[in-house]
């Protein structure tokens, strides 16, 4: 099982889909009702991705690619399937969210970091060699 996996079941995924080929998107095609995007590239081909989704699914982009990217609609309507972007939530949205991961005992992962060792944390950032997000300390 990869340390991903292993990750977010530790984390409280119930399920988790990962699709790295076109036999993947076609094993899992119809099955998501949510899929909240964080990449950004005009290279995804964004029509797989919206494949997953079933009928009323909902595709949410956080992410901001740097370009247009190319859509086929008739996927959208076919399936009555919605696409919505969101940069960020004002404070009624923070709250709810604060309140489900509190429901649904959701917790980050986080790396403490004394604040006298803000370097060696940098260094790491750099070496790509932290898997979630380090907070400073006093």
């Amino acid at each position: 099982m990869s340390q991903l996996v292993q990750d977010a079941e530790a984390l409280g995924a119930s399920k988790f889909v990962i699709v790295k080929s076109a036999e993947d998107f076609k094993a899992h095609a119809n099955s998501l009702d949510l899929i909240i995007c964080t990449a950004s590239s005009v290279l995804m081909d964004y029509d797989q991705y919206l494949s997953l989704l079933d009928t009323n699914g909902t595709f949410v982009v956080v992410g901001l690619p740097e370009d247009s990217v190319k859509i086929n609609f008739s996927s959208l309507i076919m399936k009555q399937r919605t696409i919505a972007g969101s940069l960020i939530g004002g404070r009624a949205d923070i709250e709810e969210m604060l309140e489900f991961a509190a429901k649904k005992k959701v917790h980050p992962w986080i790396y403490k970091v004394p604040m006298n060792d803000v370097n060696k944390a940098i260094a790491r950032l750099r070496k790509n060699d932290v898997s979630y997000r380090f907070v400073l300390e006093n």
